[in-house]
């Protein structure tokens, strides 16, 4: 089934033997990182995609918690080098202008700044380029 939902494109990274004994069974083309050098399984997913990316592999990060029921390389544009999936069910999840004051900034003391969410890595698209590969390097 996870074959038909990418269409034949997909490659499972696989950060513990569980992962890799799923993908095996599903009959999914799976890889894992070689020894033990990364701490903890977010840092090693990041090193994977940075790795990949540097080859000329684009890639879709998702969690755990976040199941694919279609291909989600039907909703990346691909004209940006990293797209994220950001949660909100209102306008909150985009930001807004706010005022400031900061007097002893003396006559430009009045000033307008954005404001945004954090951004939740449930779901990165990162198309293959050396700026995606060193944003991943830097989680």
């Amino acid at each position: 089934a996870a074959k038909q939902v990418m269409g034949g494109q997909l490659l499972l990274v696989a950060v513990h033997e569980e992962a890799c004994a799923l993908a095996q069974a599903l009959g999914i083309a799976w890889w894992r990182l070689p020894g033990n050098g990364i701490a903890g399984q977010s840092s090693s997913v990041w090193y994977a995609a940075s790795l990949l990316l540097r080859a000329g592999v684009s890639v879709v990060v998702s969690g755990p918690q976040v199941l694919w029921r279609e291909n989600p390389l039907r909703h990346v544009s691909r004209d940006v080098e990293v797209e994220v999936l950001q949660r909100g069910v209102s306008g909150e999840h985009k930001g807004a202008v706010v005022g400031v004051h900061d007097p002893p900034m003396g006559w430009s003391a009045y000033g307008q700044t954005l404001t945004a969410p954090l951004v939740d890595a449930e779901v990165v698209a990162l198309r293959a380029s050396g700026a995606a590969a060193e944003l991943a390097s830097a989680f």
